[in-house]
């Protein structure tokens, strides 16, 4: 049975999944904190992984860009995928059935 203090401490700590966009396969997971070092080792991973050019498209985490250039280099085609979600939007579209 895990103890509150634990449970607290991994309660911020995120599954980074990369899937093939094809076939839906996990190419490389890392379980880790939203921050620089796990962004790096999930990247790194990833590079070790993939063979040849990609496209890699993520959030808009800021740690990726720079490991991106470090791990993949030019071997990638490199996106932010940025959501904004907005209750003005929704109002200029209301919804019918």
């Amino acid at each position: 049975m895990m103890s509150a203090i634990a449970i607290q401490r991994h309660a911020d700590w995120k599954a980074w999944i990369a899937l093939d966009s094809v076939t839906k396969m996990v190419l490389s997971y890392h379980l880790g904190r939203r921050e620089g070092d796990s962004a790096d080792a999930f990247v790194r991973d990833l590079s070790i992984r993939i063979e040849g050019r990609f496209q890699l498209t993520t959030d808009g985490l800021r740690w990726y860009i720079p490991t991106a250039d470090k791990h993949l280099g030019g071997n990638v085609d490199y996106a932010q995928l940025l959501k904004c979600a907005s209750s003005n939007h929704f109002s200029e579209f209301p919804y019918r059935p």
